[in-house]
Parts: C-alpha cells; sequence; structure tokens
C-alpha cells in the first residue's frame, strides 16, 4: 500500500460505537451496495429496502465511487450514510475504495462482505477504518447490525472529515 494513502487514513476511534439495540428501523438513510454478483446485490438490496431503507446499486468498485462522487454536492437527504461492498470486485476491489475514500477524508462507514476473508485482507480493511468485515455467507442480522452501527455514528453536513 501508498506511503501517502497510510498518512491520509482517517483516525479510526470512531469505530468503537457499540451496536444499537435491535429496533425497527424508522429511517429513510441511504445506503450504497457494491456488489459484483447481482443475485447478492439484490437479495442485500431487498432486505435493506424492507427495512426501511433507501438503496442505491452498484456493480463494481468504479461505480461505488461514482455514485459517492454524485452525492458530494447534492441535498443531505442523498448522501449515502452506510456503503457495503465486497472486496474483489471488477475495476476496483473494495479496499481501493476505501483506500481512496479515506484519501480524500470521506468518513462514510464501509462494511465489507468477502468470501476471501484472509487475515491480510481483514488486517488491511481494518487499518484502513472499515466498520466490519463480514464472511459470505453471513447472518442477515450480521449485516442489519453493522448497518445498525453505521448509522449511530456521527454525521454532519457531509460524510467527508
Amino acid at each position: 500500500m501508498d506511503v501517502a494513502v497510510r498518512r491520509e487514513v482517517a483516525d479510526p476511534s470512531w469505530r468503537s460505537v457499540p451496536i444499537p439495540a435491535d429496533e425497527p428501523v424508522a429511517t429513510t438513510a441511504r445506503v450504497l451496495i457494491g456488489e459484483d454478483d447481482a443475485d447478492m446485490r439484490s437479495l442485500i438490496a431487498a432486505m435493506l429496502r424492507s427495512d426501511g431503507y433507501r438503496v442505491v446499486e452498484a456493480a463494481n468498485g468504479a461505480e461505488v465511487l461514482e455514485q459517492i462522487e454524485a452525492t458530494i454536492t447534492g441535498p443531505l437527504r442523498d448522501r449515502f450514510r452506510a456503503v457495503i461492498t465486497d472486496i474483489e470486485m471488477p475495476a476496483l476491489t473494495g479496499l481501493d475504495v476505501l483506500a481512496a475514500l479515506r484519501c480524500a477524508k470521506w468518513r462514510t462507514p464501509i462494511i465489507f462482505i468477502t468470501a476471501f476473508g484472509n487475515p491480510d485482507i481483514r488486517a488491511e480493511a481494518d487499518w484502513l477504518g472499515a466498520l466490519a468485515v463480514l464472511d459470505k455467507p453471513f447472518r442477515p442480522d450480521a449485516l442489519r447490525g453493522a448497518v445498525r452501527k453505521a448509522l449511530a455514528l456521527p454525521s454532519g453536513a457531509c460524510a467527508a472529515a
């Protein structure tokens, strides 16, 4: 990993927020899903929509960055409160996406889902400030808990630091 990227990583102390209790979601928070497997992406999107979230889908890492960049100058209600992304994807990996966001000082919580959860990948994700890394297949409640944790984090006028 580039030394410049390492210097730009945000302080990870914000990740110690406890997971809120299981409560119905009374929110219209926007969540971005980056997953190259269309079936998995649709399944996650349907689950989150049924929980009351506004969901946007992206099929690769480049689309994830495009979706996030498109919200920067838009209304606050259109900004993403959480990003759920696979690690291994075409165009850019999830780790590439997270590194780019942290270099831009963008602090939106990132939740990784992966079938390749080896210790090195987990260490890099943690070092870059990922909120969670869930191994596929994951329990839906584990993903819901990670999203609730992301939404419990403070959000200001924008999700950038």
